[in-house]
């Protein structure tokens, strides 16, 4: 798809920078890549990297999260968005906006207006 859409943006498989560096390999730009870092919690080192190559990340969180959330409370979605995550993927995705509209709410985020 990065040969015949050189600008569209692409999800990838990236949990870190070998990743990063095969897309770009294969001719996928920074700049065009969304991240799939994985259905575990995202590690630090890894966000840390991506918030430095300005690649947006998904976090997958069916499966073990969601059952954690579901036993120890849904902040662990909150602590993820905290944690660089800009997507998740959810089997609870009411949980998950409820948790994404307190990040907005505590970080004062406003929708830009055209």
């Amino acid at each position: 798809m990065a040969a015949l859409a050189p600008d569209m943006m692409l999800s990838v498989s990236a949990r870190g920078k070998e990743d990063v560096e095969r897309m770009e390999n294969l001719g996928v730009k920074t700049e065009n890549m969304v991240a799939f870092v994985g259905t575990t919690f995202p590690k630090t080192e890894t966000m840390q990297y991506m918030k430095s190559k300005g690649i947006a990340c998904i976090s997958g969180t069916m499966g073990n999260i969601d059952k954690s959330a579901i036993v120890n409370g849904d902040a662990i979605y909150l602590d993820i968005v905290k944690a660089g995550v800009m997507i998740i993927s959810s089997d609870r995705p009411s949980a998950v906006a409820q948790q994404m509209a307190l990040y907005i709410k505590e970080n004062n985020l406003k929708i830009k207006e055209e």
